[in-house]
């Protein structure tokens, strides 16, 4: 008689070393594409950070780099004159970008070193602040380069004025400084000669009460002002009295003598005492009649109508001690 079948599981026979080499073959091929992937995204991100490091260490073309300068000012006492500076490009030749918003640092030149106050530039690279009381021996004015790599700083004056002077603005183109025909941007300051005649003449004048400041009708550039302010600083010390030195400097399409006859209107504007413009030649006659001071045209030339005539700084200075006009 027959053994009835049974219903337990028959084991299977264990896989042949050969099959197991298969599948494990298989799976291997099954997980390398996802292993691939992984390595990939890693190798990119690698390279991407690479790659920026090598482009923020690269070698930079050196920027255009700029220069700031300083201007002398004056106020009546008990007012506030003005720290202004302004921003120019050191070479022509290699102008930097746009001036807007860059930084210019202002200090009272007695300040300490942490006392500045910071200012934006406009569009033309000026900026300004009120002075402070400890601005009497001047300020300066301070510009830091891209990311801090250099320095540029100016120091200009501030003078404090009383109202009834007898105020004498000089033009020192025409009247003071040997100057080329071709302007103050030619020539170091320092090999432009002084007349004697004219420091002299100055010197008998302050000596007077009168206050002399000196004025540019012919400076183009803040450069230009900088190298007659430099000028006049060094023939002081050869006797030419103390006393401001201001710039009005072109705008955009103006010409040089035209930004000179708002600096004439502003100072006639602002002086509330008496007023006389000493100057070299017909056209600044004519310039300061149209502002309305009272012009002497030095030289043997005929003035113009309207305009007093002083063959030589001694004639001038015996009309000034008149008071008469």
């Amino acid at each position: 008689m027959s053994e009835p079948a049974s219903n337990s599981p028959v084991p299977l026979p264990p896989p042949s070393p050969e099959e197991l080499a298969r599948r494990l073959k298989t799976n291997l091929a099954k997980e390398r594409p996802r292993s691939t992937q992984y390595a990939l995204v890693a190798l990119a991100v690698v390279v991407g950070a690479l790659s920026a490091l090598a482009w923020y260490l690269r070698p930079q073309p050196e920027p255009g780099r700029w220069t700031v300068v300083a201007f002398d000012d004056w106020a009546l006492a008990g007012e506030t004159a003005a720290r202004r500076a302004r921003l120019e490009p050191l070479s022509a030749d290699d102008p930097p970008s746009s001036s807007r918003g860059h930084e210019l640092f202002f200090r009272g030149v007695n300040d300490p070193e942490t006392a500045f106050v910071k200012v934006a530039a406009d569009a033309h690279g000026e900026a300004s602040a009120p002075s402070k009381a400890g601005d009497g021996d001047g300020f300066a004015a301070l510009y830091l380069g891209a990311q801090r790599k250099y320095k540029a700083e100016d120091r200009a004056r501030h003078f404090r004025l009383a109202p009834q002077t007898r105020l004498l603005a000089v033009d020192i183109d025409e009247t003071v400084a040997d100057l080329p025909s071709e302007g103050w941007g030619t020539r170091n300051p320092q090999s432009i000669a002084p007349n004697r005649s004219a420091i002299d003449g100055l010197a008998s004048l302050a000596k007077q009460g009168v206050q002399v400041v000196y004025l540019s009708r012919r400076i183009a550039t803040a450069k230009d002002y900088q190298r007659v302010r430099s000028w006049t600083e060094q023939n002081r010390t050869a006797g030419l009295p103390e006393g401001p030195v201001l710039g009005m400097i072109a705008a955009e399409k103006e010409s040089p003598a035209a930004a000179g006859q708002r600096l004439l209107v502003d100072l006639r504007k602002r002086w509330p005492g008496p007023l006389f413009l000493a100057v070299g030649s017909e056209d600044g006659a004519t310039a300061g009649k149209a502002s309305g001071i009272t012009t002497y045209l030095l030289g043997d030339a005929a003035p113009p109508q309207g305009v007093f005539g002083a063959k030589s700084w001694p004639e001038l200075a015996a009309e000034l001690a008149k008071g008469q006009r």
